[in-house]
């Protein structure tokens, strides 16, 4: 949470329901949201579909999810998620490396790295 100075850290749970990258490349979507094309939009200088998602679980603590997809190349250029609360999260995917060479600690936060970032652990 950037403006905040803050870092949470949750633990993953696969069966909360939520949105995750890895849903984003799979056909989740057919399955737990109705779906509606919402037109073509540029993005930083890139030609997106704007895809408008409802989730079908209403119990879910987000109403819509806006994915927008780059027309050039139909991969995910980013989106905002629209919580019941009034928060909106938006992303971007800034590029992609298919099958990248990853180790465990690249998914974990270093607080030495930032020491004025102020650490929630929510686990």
């Amino acid at each position: 949470m950037k403006e905040s100075n803050e870092v949470q850290i949750t633990s993953f749970d696969p069966n909360e329901n939520s949105f995750t990258p890895s849903k984003l490349f799979t056909n989740f979507y057919d399955k737990e949201y109705t779906y509606k094309y919402a037109g073509e939009q540029t993005v930083g200088g890139k030609k997106v579909d704007v895809i408008h998602l409802a989730p079908t679980n209403k119990s879910k603590q987000y109403s819509k999810v806006e994915l927008m997809i780059d027309k050039a190349n139909s991969v995910v250029a980013g989106g905002k998620m629209y919580e019941k609360n009034g928060n909106v999260y938006a992303y971007t995917v800034s590029g992609y490396t298919p099958n990248a060479a990853m180790t465990d600690n690249m998914f974990v936060f270093n607080a030495k790295k930032y020491p004025k970032v102020e650490v929630v652990d929510l686990r």
